[in-house]
């Protein structure tokens, strides 16, 4: 393939990256709303771990970071929420 199709391919796969990243947010938003009328907290460190180890298995170590960081974004996304920002 030449490379203006290959990246071509890249920025529809970041498109649709960026699109389940939003959608990701909402629901985000969505939790830290039953989290705030259940009283939970933004952070479940046992569900955090559970979701690292199976990104490892799946993706190894490029997989676990990708979920690291989504996982960390998705705090953001709450704990901005329970501040009412």
């Amino acid at each position: 393939m030449e490379l203006q199709k290959l990246r071509n391919e890249i920025n529809r796969i970041d498109g649709e990256m960026l699109a389940l990243l939003e959608r990701r947010l909402a629901v985000c938003r969505d939790i830290a709303e039953c989290k705030r009328e259940n009283g939970l907290p933004v952070r479940d460190a046992a569900r955090e771990t559970e979701k690292l180890h199976e990104a490892m298995e799946r993706g190894g170590a490029a997989g676990q970071r990708l979920v690291a960081l989504l996982m960390a974004l998705g705090r953001e996304e709450q704990e901005r929420l329970l501040r009412g920002e």
